[in-house]
């Protein structure tokens, strides 16, 4: 029987599950989005928290927990790891892992969904980074720059350098996508077309103010390109560059003030190679760190080994063990 560490997620748009052993190995990884009607932006709470628990028997049919001893569960139970940070959706993975935890006699931890996509973005390397360093959350709900002190107990204490004040950047590559009638979420379908393009990007100007990012503008002016006829590939690449300039004006301003040279990339957003590879190109000299291509987008597996650093340091978190 092997012993292992259940990790949950429910995110807006993705229900996930995963299975890692008291080593690290990842034993199973099962996620699914949750649907979005042809030409919506998204989903009411609502709408998503019925869907997650509608989609967890097929989830949880996919996770090998016959014949595991659990020792942990590890849950995303709020968005970010600050005061007050809520969102109905984590209340489904939340009440999940409870019952879970019940029944097997183990213990619960509660961890926020920003620090498993960092936990899973650095889940290659071969030890855990010990002292503070950056970090970009980039999704359709969230653009985040981040200064990261890692918790001796496990998880992360988070403290916000930059964010969207309007429109995040997934929600400015949905609205775009949307309005060129491809399917929601659209990044996979705006980064084809980017892919495909022999000239330049259209200019989108970025808009950035002392860490506040505004991408309601640019959305505008990708719309209207759209409109005037300019030809969609150009106006995808127009958006991730857009993106990218706008990241990369608050990262070079965080720099100066908070002496270390690694970034870590994460979210789905993130995952883009246009907006990685612009970054890395025009900030040679820092030390970004990547989340794998299927760690990047929302997954339980960084929740997972957040509980299992927990549980290995003896099992205290710093608020939430039942």
């Amino acid at each position: 029987m092997t012993e292992v560490v259940l990790g949950v997620d429910t995110s807006n748009y993705t229900t996930s599950a995963a299975l890692v052993s008291l080593t690290g190995k990842i034993l199973a990884d099962k996620r699914k989005q949750l649907p979005v009607p042809s030409g919506a932006l998204g989903l009411r709470q609502s709408e998503a928290l019925f869907l997650h628990i509608k989609q967890w028997p097929e989830i949880l049919a996919a996770i090998p927990l016959q014949g595991q001893s659990i020792c942990a569960v590890a849950v995303s139970g709020t968005p970010r790891p600050q005061a007050g940070s809520y969102m109905p959706v984590f209340m489904a993975g939340y009440s999940l892992g409870f019952s879970v935890a019940r029944g097997a006699g183990a213990p619960l931890y509660s961890f926020s969904h920003q620090e498993g996509h960092l936990r899973a973005a650095l889940s290659h390397l071969p030890a855990q980074p010990t002292a503070d360093f950056l970090a970009v959350q980039v999704s359709g709900g969230t653009t985040d720059i981040l200064y990261v002190s890692p918790r001796e107990t496990g998880g992360y204490a988070v403290r916000l350098l930059g964010s969207g004040v309007d429109l995040h950047a997934g929600q400015l590559i949905d609205r775009v996508g949307v309005h060129m009638g491809v399917p929601f979420p659209c990044g996979m379908y705006l980064d084809r077309l980017a892919q495909s393009l022999c000239g330049k990007p259209y200019p989108i100007p970025s808009a950035v103010k002392e860490g506040a990012i505004s991408f309601a503008g640019p959305a505008t002016a990708a719309i209207r390109a759209l409109d005037r006829g300019v030809p969609p590939a150009e106006v995808a690449a127009g958006v991730f560059r857009c993106i990218s300039n706008s990241l990369e004006k608050v990262l070079r301003h965080s720099l100066k003030e908070h002496r270390t040279g690694t970034v870590v990339l994460c979210g789905g957003v993130a995952a883009n190679s246009h907006i990685r590879t612009r970054l890395m190109e025009r900030m040679r000299g820092v030390n970004f760190v990547p989340a794998a291509g299927d760690l990047a987008g929302d997954n339980a597996v960084g929740t997972a080994l957040l509980g299992l650093d927990t549980l290995r340091r003896g099992g205290f978190l710093h608020g939430d063990n039942h």
